[in-house]
């Protein structure tokens, strides 16, 4: 992976910063990883297959289309990648229910922490 992190990874580091109570509350367990590994390689195959797909379009766009309109193809064939791309992402979160987890951990979280953090604001 590259070393450019997640929004996700950056508010945990914030979050072991300001209380690091919580840092053992964050971890996953190895099977959780895997399963998670598992599937980032089938959806990465997908997308990989699409980008395929996608590139052969570009290729053969040309024949298909007048040269006039190559332009406004090439950004309608973009766009439908991206959107390819956009749901093979959603279908992860959905699968995993990344968002609803991290939203109610994160009110676990304060309502754990509403003392400390009240003492902050007075």
């Amino acid at each position: 992976m590259s070393g450019l992190k997640s929004a996700w990874e950056l508010s945990l580091e914030r979050s072991d910063e300001l209380v690091p109570e919580l840092r053992s509350n964050k971890k996953i367990t190895k099977k959780q990883k895997d399963e998670i590994k598992g599937i980032r390689m089938e959806y990465k195959a997908k997308i990989a297959d699409k980008d395929v797909m996608h590139q052969d379009k570009l290729s053969k766009l040309s024949n298909r289309v007048p040269p006039e309109e190559i332009q406004l193809a090439v950004e309608q064939l973009n766009n439908e990648f991206a959107m390819a791309a956009w749901y093979i992402s959603e279908i992860i979160k959905i699968q995993f229910n990344f968002e609803a987890i991290i939203f109610y951990s994160f009110i676990d979280d304060i309502v754990k922490k509403q003392k400390y953090i009240d003492s902050l604001f007075q």
